[in-house]
């Protein structure tokens, strides 16, 4: 995840974090992140996950 945030490329950084979230189970991340499950599964959400992604990330 560092050297996609590094390399500044938003479609990476998305498709690298839906690995990670694929590889450790959407229960397991919403543990961690303190979603929950349906949001993370959820359309609406992703696309303000990409927006703050946007902001914090890729200015």
């Amino acid at each position: 995840m560092a050297a996609v945030i590094e390399h500044g490329d938003q479609q990476m950084f998305l498709l690298a974090l839906h690995d990670v979230t694929e590889a450790r189970k959407i229960s397991h991340v919403a543990r961690e992140t303190g979603l929950n499950r349906e949001n993370l599964r959820d359309d609406q959400f992703r696309h303000s996950l990409i927006a703050t992604s946007q902001i914090l990330l890729f200015r």
